[in-house]
């Protein structure tokens, strides 16, 4: 059992690096299809191994009733329809076999965890592994920074954030991570630990910099709304980690009002320095999200089918008149304008239940266990402020932050499950062959699945090849980075 455990650590931990390596250092690694696209075939590819390695692991006691895997079906059964609905269109079935996957992947890598009593060690490691990566790409920004001083800082937002296609792409990481790393302070208290709480608190302040310098509007106001709704759940046990919270925040204002203004405007006399005025609209996002509203009422409550966002004709004149992209920046529109409101009932009825689960779990605890609340808290801030962040951006379509949402979700979906599973009728469940029999349906399945993702990208790279593909590069990203493929028949 312990040596069982200690392999799906070590294979967690695995994953987790390589998380961490594809969204943070993509510009150091050999990319032959491109960062967003190569992290997308990284990601493909682990939710297959992830949702391989739970089946593996899993009892049946914990696989048919300790996963609550069930509660995810309806909504796993209207994407489905989705993609029925799409079949005039190449590649209907990617997007919905995409999704099945990764939300399975968090349900079935949660009751693992659960499972093998590690959801601490694995909380645990996966925080110490995100200091450790976004120290070093805190490190980097220094560098780019100081290098960017001989152009009078003029270079300095040209490649900032490294690595990532955009502002917003950074900023979903940022959503995830930012609320997790007063842990890695808390959970290492000790003398023998003050080197690695300077390097957390350096970390931290770099990045609560950068996501004011660049005004990451999305992620601030999520981990606000998300810490806020934390308070009145967890009362008194968020005083300690918001503390620790708010002295990192403070680093980061004070290192955003030296690097940002004093060496700007005092020392190399640029007269506005890296000070960027906040912006108080929405970004273009209406047109999108009014479209996206009147599709959700063509065919109510099933949706246009899978990626209809790029294949449907334009129906608001609004969005005719606006600049395109491959999604509405509001994921829950999006679901509802290609998978039908309701789809997002059955998401909002998974929601429903987790929000009892972890009431009931802040009860159990109560004061007798601070270190497992402690761990509750956090991950439940990060998922809170994720998934509200979702209400304003792609942010479970870009591939980087649906590697580290993976990581969060899971992690949190371990913490909140039942102590005690419905345990009638065991001696059946015991007869039931084990959930690792599944593979034999499951990895071939998985495999023609893979199999269609890469003639996706195949079919995709040809089309830039045409006229039509060059002139359409703009509505972007999507699965891929080119988002508007396919594209409606009429183009």
């Amino acid at each position: 059992m312990h040596n069982m455990s200690h392999k799906v650590e070590v294979s967690l931990a695995c994953i987790f690096l390589a998380f961490f390596m594809m969204t943070f250092f993509s510009d150091y690694l050999p990319m032959p299809h491109g960062a967003f696209d190569d992290q997308r075939f990284v990601l493909c590819l682990s939710l297959v191994l992830l949702v391989s390695l739970s089946l593996y692991c899993l009892n049946p006691l914990h696989f048919l009733r300790g996963s609550r895997l069930v509660l995810f079906m309806p909504f796993f059964l209207f994407l489905l329809i989705g993609g029925s609905q799409s079949v005039a269109h190449p590649f209907n079935w990617v997007e919905p076999i995409f999704y099945i996957l990764f939300f399975s992947a968090i349900c079935l890598l949660g009751t693992l965890m659960f499972q093998k009593s590690i959801q601490n060690q694995v909380a645990l490691l996966f925080c110490m592994l995100a200091v450790v990566a976004c120290f070093f790409y805190a490190c980097i920004t220094v560098l780019m920074y100081v290098f960017s001083l001989e152009a009078n800082l003029s270079t300095f937002s040209d490649v900032v954030p490294a690595g990532f296609l955009n502002i917003r792409f950074w900023g979903h990481t940022a959503t995830w991570l930012l609320p997790i790393f007063p842990l890695a302070t808390l959970a290492r208290k000790g003398e023998s630990w003050r080197i690695w709480r300077l390097m957390v608190l350096f970390t931290a302040g770099i990045w609560w910099w950068l996501a004011i310098y660049l005004t990451s509007r999305g992620t601030i106001i999520s981990l606000l709304i998300a810490t806020i709704l934390m308070c009145f759940l967890f009362h008194g046990v968020v005083k300690v980690w918001l503390s620790v919270m708010l002295t990192q925040l403070s680093l980061g204002v004070l290192i955003w009002l030296v690097l940002s203004y004093i060496v700007p405007v005092w020392i190399l006399d640029v007269n506005a320095g890296l000070i960027k005025e906040l912006n108080t609209t929405t970004s273009g996002r209406l047109p999108l999200w009014e479209e996206a509203w009147v599709m959700s009422l063509q065919n109510f409550p099933f949706g246009m089918g899978a990626q209809s966002w790029l294949t449907h004709t334009l129906l608001t004149d609004s969005y005719k008149l606006s600049v395109k992209f491959g999604a509405p920046h509001n994921m829950y529109l999006m679901w509802a304008a290609e998978y039908g409101w309701i789809s997002i009932v059955c998401i909002l009825g998974v929601l429903y239940w987790s929000i009892i689960r972890l009431r009931e779990k802040i009860k159990l605890l109560g004061s007798q266990n601070e270190s497992h609340l402690m761990y509750l808290l956090v991950f439940s801030v990060s998922s809170c402020a994720g998934l509200i962040h979702s209400n304003v951006s792609s942010l479970f379509i870009a591939p980087a932050s649906m590697m580290i949402g993976l990581c969060v979700l899971a992690i949190f979906w371990s913490l909140i499950l039942p102590t005690k599973i419905d345990d009638s009728n065991v001696s059946i469940l015991k007869k039931m062959p084990a959930p690792k029999y599944l593979l034999l349906l499951f990895v071939p399945l998985a495999c023609l699945w893979l199999s269609y993702v890469w003639s996706y990208h195949q079919a995709m790279i040809d089309d830039l090849t045409t006229d039509e593909g060059r002139a359409a590069q703009s509505m972007m990203p999507r699965f891929w980075v080119y988002g508007n493929y396919p594209r409606a028949v009429t183009e």
